[in-house]
């Protein structure tokens, strides 16, 4: 899962992920 949001550095959303925050990578993924 990290591969792929590290993948996209590009998204300010997934950025948040590698953060620890899960919540709003819920909604921007699916």
């Amino acid at each position: 899962m990290l591969a792929n949001g590290r993948r996209k550095s590009s998204h300010p959303v997934y950025t948040l992920v590698l953060s620890g925050r899960t919540e709003p990578i819920k909604p921007a993924k699916g």
